[in-house]
């Protein structure tokens, strides 16, 4: 009977010491979990790299400067656009006004039409070449070819250049002068040549719209001689 127990509690030791080896065993592993997992902290807190997002937030004058921007945008195009219309209705009046516009006009034709007359009339002149031909039929046609020739090849150049001026004038004012100050030079400008017409008329002779284009180109010059010196220096 008492060899019989001693071999059960040799047993249920034997059991105990299973179980014992056992928990040891998971113990060790949690510990090295465990301690796998601090050193990731540590490593992740020593070298993590922080990063900033940009908020951004709408400040309260920021916001009033955008109201005030648009309602000045407002006014100054309500602004123009009433003193255009007044100053067209008071240039239809303006008896100078008119005349100096007609007589600008009528000048730009009158030099058109002598420019086109002097080219045909130098045309027939170069055309003249031909008349040492015999066949009077071939004469005909070399000499309208070559007066059909220099007309469109001159004229045909001129139209180049004007365009290529043009073009570059527009692309200058959009950079330099497409602004609010010009705008407002502009109606300032033609108001005073319209309201004042007479009287400039009496101290400088000269025909008003003329006046206006010398006075905005010289304008424009100014203004892009100032941005461009303004940009040698490394000012915006």
């Amino acid at each position: 009977m008492l060899q019989k127990d001693l071999k059960q509690t040799k047993n249920s030791l034997e059991t105990v010491r299973g179980k014992l080896f056992w928990s040891e065993l998971t113990i060790e592993s949690l510990q090295d979990k465990l301690r796998a997992s601090e050193e990731a902290r540590e490593y992740a807190e020593t070298h993590q790299k922080i990063v900033k997002v940009p908020v951004k937030e709408n400040v309260l004058y920021e916001k009033c400067r955008k109201c005030h921007k648009g309602l000045y945008d407002t006014v100054l195009v309500g602004f123009v656009a009433y003193s255009l219309l007044v100053t067209s209705f008071a240039a239809v009046k303006s008896k100078m006004f008119v005349k100096d516009v007609g007589a600008f006009f009528v000048g730009v034709w009158n030099v058109i039409r002598w420019f086109v007359l002097w080219l045909v009339g130098g045309a027939r002149w170069a055309a003249q070449i031909t008349k040492g031909i015999q066949n009077e039929a071939l004469t005909d046609v070399l000499y309208w070819l070559i007066v059909v020739v220099i007309v469109v090849g001159v004229i045909g150049g001129i139209g180049f250049g004007v365009y290529v001026g043009v073009r570059k004038a527009r692309e200058i004012y959009l950079e330099c002068c497409w602004d609010r100050v010009s705008i407002m030079l502009a109606t300032i400008s033609l108001a005073i040549v319209v309201y004042f017409g007479e009287e400039i008329r009496a101290v400088v002779p000269v025909n008003l719209v003329v006046m206006m284009l010398i006075t905005h180109g010289v304008y424009i010059g100014v203004r892009k001689y100032v941005k461009g010196w303004r940009e040698a220096r490394g000012y915006r």
